[in-house]
């Protein structure tokens, strides 16, 4: 799906305002068309534009004295003046009334990223909430047309607010989820990407070509970085999202991953015996307790711990420790 710039948007909302202005020409119309063929981009932000004038009646109400003043000829003011000023009139206007009518819309893409340990909740602008787990990183880019997010790394929760007009869309590369109304968890790791339903209903689509999906409450999916559909976790959806009260389960995880997962709560670097792979561990654990857990693992497994530095640890066998 093609990407929307703020420069497309601005354009097309120019051009929106200068055929309403008043002295619309075919040689308008030709130039319009031209710049829509240029680039895909342009063709979605005009047909946005459009539904936003549709929508927003009362924008169109409060320009119209500012528009019906452009149109007034004023010592016969050059085409180019008139189209100008109907600009300028209709600009101020959406400036006021887009920060309210469509919160966020003005703002420029923000990047929100938390560190080891830290679990944030962010409150968008339009009263949307992201919870953003330990080590994530999220790219916030509201729009005219959509509520554009993009989870670059880690995991997060999405409770999306329902009386904007815009879709609330959260890319997780090659996938895209849109939000019908719910609260859903993403998590991108470099084996997978995940997406479970908490509540409610998204579609998913997990390449940009393949046809979306619907998933209810309980449903989850998986898929690698080409698109294609993964076993995902056994884990109920409400275990996938229990980080945000501070708890990790595991469901006959490997031991590598459980150490990994930990990592992202707590400044440590593991080696790990390989052998050590072939040995899983289920239950719940607070993500905080990291000296708890290396001792549960010493006292049910044959391994060892060794601490070579603060922040730095080696798992062995028992058998092949020195």
């Amino acid at each position: 799906m093609a990407a929307i710039d703020k420069s497309s948007e601005q354009q097309a909302l120019a051009w929106l305002a200068r055929r309403h202005a008043g002295a619309w020409s075919a040689a308008d119309e030709q130039a319009l068309a031209d710049w829509l063929a240029a680039d895909p981009a342009h063709s979605i932000a005009w047909l946005n534009a459009n539904g936003l004038w549709r929508q927003l009646a009362e924008l169109r109400e409060l320009a119209a004295p500012e528009l019906r003043a452009a149109r007034q000829p004023r010592n016969k003011p050059s085409l180019r003046w008139r189209a100008g000023f109907a600009v300028a009139a209709l600009a101020t206007i959406a400036l006021v009334l887009l920060p309210s009518l469509l919160p966020g819309s003005l703002m420029r893409p923000q990047i929100e990223q938390t560190a080891r340990g830290e679990i944030r909740t962010l409150n968008l602008a339009d009263g949307s909430s992201v919870t953003l787990d330990a080590a994530s990183r999220l790219e916030v880019d509201y729009g005219l047309g959509c509520r554009c997010l993009r989870l670059h790394s880690g995991a997060a929760i999405f409770t999306a607010a329902h009386d904007d007009p815009r879709p609330f869309v959260v890319d997780a590369e090659p996938g895209r989820i849109r939000d019908i109304g719910t609260e859903f968890l993403v998590r991108r790791t470099a084996a997978e990407n995940l997406v479970a339903v908490l509540s409610g209903e998204i579609e998913l689509a997990t390449r940009p070509d393949s046809q979306p999906e619907r998933l209810q409450a309980g449903e989850r999916r998986a898929y690698d970085g080409s698109g294609k559909a993964l076993t995902p976790a056994a884990a109920p959806a409400t275990d996938l999202a229990a980080w945000r009260d501070g708890q990790l389960v595991f469901h006959d995880t490997p031991l590598p991953a459980v150490l990994a997962e930990f990592a992202r709560y707590h400044e440590f670097d593991v080696a790990i015996d390989r052998r050590l792979k072939n040995y899983n561990l289920s239950g719940r654990f607070a993500s905080n307790d990291l000296e708890g857990l290396l001792e549960l693992l010493q006292a049910a497994y044959p391994l060892s711990v060794q601490r070579l530095s603060p922040t730095r640890l080696r798992l062995l066998l028992k058998t092949a420790a020195r």
